[in-house]
């Protein structure tokens, strides 16, 4: 019997721990928050692919430049 309400006791408490928890923590406003950071991370991901394609094509300009330099020198030697 005593086992009962001991368990009784400790279960009545938790659920206020966690009651008190959810109120404190605001569930829904913490999932807004989540979203909110996904969409700014989608964004973040996409804007630094672009830059890199743009840094890797004015690279690649860069090596065909001096590629056409090695060869206008090679025909005028």
């Amino acid at each position: 019997m005593y086992a009962g309400t001991s368990i009784s006791a400790g279960m009545k408490g938790a659920s206020k721990a966690m009651a008190a928890m959810n109120k404190q923590l605001e569930p829904a406003k913490q999932m807004k928050q989540m979203r909110e950071f996904q969409k700014q991370s989608s964004q973040l991901d996409m804007t630094l692919e672009m830059m890199s394609d743009a840094i890797d094509e004015t690279l690649d300009k860069d090596e065909a430049e001096e590629e056409t330099e090695e060869l206008t020198n090679q025909v005028k030697c």
